[in-house]
């Protein structure tokens, strides 16, 4: 009898785990969560995941497309939540992204994410895994095999804008056919960084692309299509057997392509066309800058071809391949591995290959190569000011202007801005490396008044320790480093100089005026009062009289005292928990804000301080290991510190 019921156990468990699965439905119009419990979940039919609609797929969780190798239509949210011991395993089943599906938010981790996912195509012609209109998309630490397409964004419009993050993903393709990751509108942002792309016929990108630290090999073609800045740096290119093909047919001013630190190796060169790196170079277009330095050009037979129409024959321009190893030393042989205007005058662009490399070139490859020290300037021009990063290296930014308006990413160091009115603001900028993460920030401060970038100003005030002195405070705003001055004191004289010290020879009226003017803001501007001293130390002085000119950044006594801000944080690095002491003139009220790398907002508090020093304590010891930024704001100073943890 107990065997009986042992066996009845044991055939009761097996069946209901056999039964443990869940048939989807064709319309999903309400917020689920997939898990192991429920799977494998089955979809069978094209199936919608319905406007404002979220379903988010836990670790562990098997999802099967039905013979009819079904589309999710994604309307709502699609976010997939894979663990590296626990993996979502989807198979046989199309997942397209809508013009309206929720987009990916760094800061709340919401919208159209996949980690630690493997995606399984059917093998079919023009299978796509995943598709994208223009959702703002963000795979990491996934693989994806078996589909002609893994990723493919397409988009109905020019205005269409779009980001393609890519991160620590293993992509195969179908061996000759199909294309691993095609990307066709010119409004797409490509961050892609730490992957692996072979066994394909193809990658295909176009818009503002960066490539970092991937791998591509046994693969036909790359073909990359320069409309906006492409950056593709410290690349392993094996076995591509019709070479990278750029295609440089740019109608914007300003944009850039950088190729630099790749290694290129083995290439076959199918067709007499192709080669390790073909530039296809026009008249026609606007030429970005371009920049091909400390690369490894290897074994191949043919390593450079510059192909494209050029109508004056006289004329060509020369295309920077300096400090390049060439696998040789001997400047005759590099010429023969490079097609140019040399080789035919019907050709453009002509490659400077001076200065090559006696040996293979190394680059700096580490993350923080990516994420330079910001160095923020501005300037004005009325109401619009130019933010100007002038160590950008790559990466994007992102702005926020301090107005209420929404923040832009930006892939370049210069963003313009105009506010709509006056006021005092603080801009900060947030430095994102090629993993997507918050990197380094810098904040500036400034006021702006209305119909000028600058407005000239001053009001006097009595030296009380001398009653026959004149302090002139210069409270002129909209001023930058490159404003000048000019000073008349109206008996005559004249300074240049931002704070001038000037006496009078004798009492009366004297009409002062004060002239700035800033060439890089195209802004001037004159203030003129009446001033004077009488033997009183109130206007008039027989004797005469003496002014000082001050700038009233300088002052602490004048109207107000000025808050000094001095921060400390301690221990760093940290457990988790550490203190950040202020040391401060006056009280006030204190926002402490701490950020991690992906950009999310991890702590944020208001503490009143007192004058003298404070501590304010902080735990973020349920936090992960990695870098965070501590904010602190006081008034208008804010200073930001890193600090990592290690636990």
């Amino acid at each position: 009898m107990k065997l009986k019921i042992v066996l009845l156990t044991l055939a009761f468990f097996f069946f209901n785990q056999v039964m443990a699965q869940t048939t989807v439905t064709s319309v999903i119009s309400s917020n689920q969560v997939w898990n192991s419990a429920g799977s494998p979940y089955l979809i069978n039919q094209n199936t919608l995941i319905d406007s404002g609609v979220s379903v988010v797929v836990m670790p562990g969780t098997e999802i099967i497309g039905g013979s009819v190798n079904p589309t999710l239509l994604i309307d709502g949210e699609f976010r997939v939540m894979g663990t590296a011991s626990s993996i979502v395993e989807i198979s046989n089943l199309k997942m397209d992204y809508s013009a309206v599906s929720l987009d990916y938010d760094a800061n709340s981790g919401t919208g159209a994410y996949m980690q630690f996912a493997d995606i399984q195509g059917s093998g079919l012609g023009a299978d796509r895994s995943i598709s994208l209109k223009t959702t703002d998309f963000y795979i990491t630490n996934c693989k994806l095999t078996g589909a002609y397409y893994a990723i493919y964004s397409y988009s109905s419009g020019s205005t269409d804008t779009n980001t393609l993050t890519i991160d620590s993903c293993d992509i195969q393709g179908l061996g000759s056919s199909g294309t691993l990751v095609y990307v066709s509108p010119t409004t797409t942002t490509c961050i892609v960084s730490n992957s692996n792309f072979s066994n394909g016929r193809a990658v295909f990108l176009r818009g503002i692309v960066d490539v970092f630290k991937c791998n591509f090999y046994d693969l036909q073609d790359i073909e990359i299509r320069v409309n906006a800045d492409v950056s593709m740096r410290c690349n392993t290119f094996l076995n591509i057997s019709n070479g990278i093909e750029v295609e440089l047919y740019n109608r914007t001013a300003g944009v850039s392509f950088v190729f630099e630190g790749n290694l290129l190796d083995s290439f076959t060169a199918r067709t007499s066309a192709s080669a390790m790196l073909l530039l296809r170079y026009s008249t026609a277009f606007i030429h970005p800058a371009i920049s091909i330095n400390n690369n490894n050009f290897l074994n191949g037979p043919r390593k450079i071809v510059i192909s494209g129409n050029n109508p004056n024959t006289a004329r060509f321009e020369a295309l920077d391949f300096t400090s390049n190893y060439w696998g040789t030393t001997n400047s005759a042989d590099i010429d023969t591995m490079i097609t140019d205007y040399n080789d035919d005058i019907t050709i453009y662009g002509m490659a400077n290959y001076t200065g090559f490399l006696s040996d293979t070139a190394t680059s700096d490859c580490s993350e923080s190569d990516s994420c330079p020290t910001p160095n923020l300037g501005y300037s004005f021009d009325g109401m619009t000011i130019t933010f100007t990063d002038s160590n950008y290296r790559g990466g994007y930014i992102v702005w926020n202007y301090g107005d209420g308006t929404a923040a832009d990413t930006v892939y370049s160091g210069t963003v313009v801005h105009t506010y709509d009115s006056t006021g005092y603001y603080e801009a900060c900028m947030y430095v994102y490396n090629n993993l997507g993460q918050v990197c380094d920030s810098q904040c500036v401060q400034f006021s702006l008044n209305e119909g000028f970038g600058c407005q000239a100003s001053y009001y006097v005030a009595v030296d009380t320790s001398n009653p026959f002195n004149l302090y002139i405070v210069n409270n002129s705003t909209g001023t930058t480093t490159n404003t000048s001055f000019s000073w008349v004191f109206g008996d005559g004289n004249s300074s240049t100089s931002a704070t001038p010290r000037h006496t009078y020879d004798s009492f009366g009226y004297y009409w002062l005026c004060l002239t700035i003017t800033d060439s890089a803001t195209s802004c001037s501007s004159t203030f003129c009062d009446t001033i004077g001293m009488d033997s009183n130390g109130v206007f008039f002085k027989k004797e005469g009289f003496t002014l000082q000119v001050l700038d009233q950044r300088d002052l602490i006594s004048v109207q107000e005292i000025e808050q000094r801000l001095d921060v400390s944080v301690y221990p760093n690095p940290s457990t988790g928990k550490f203190s950040v002491k202020l040391n401060l003139n006056k009280a006030s009220l204190t926002k402490l804000t701490v950020i991690n790398s992906l950009g999310v907002e991890v702590l944020s508090s208001n503490e009143l301080t007192s004058a003298g020093s404070n501590t304010l304590n902080v735990d973020l010891s349920e936090q992960s290991n990695g870098m965070y930024f501590v904010k602190v704001a006081v008034g208008t100073k804010v200073k930001t510190y890193k600090v990592s943890i290690n636990k």
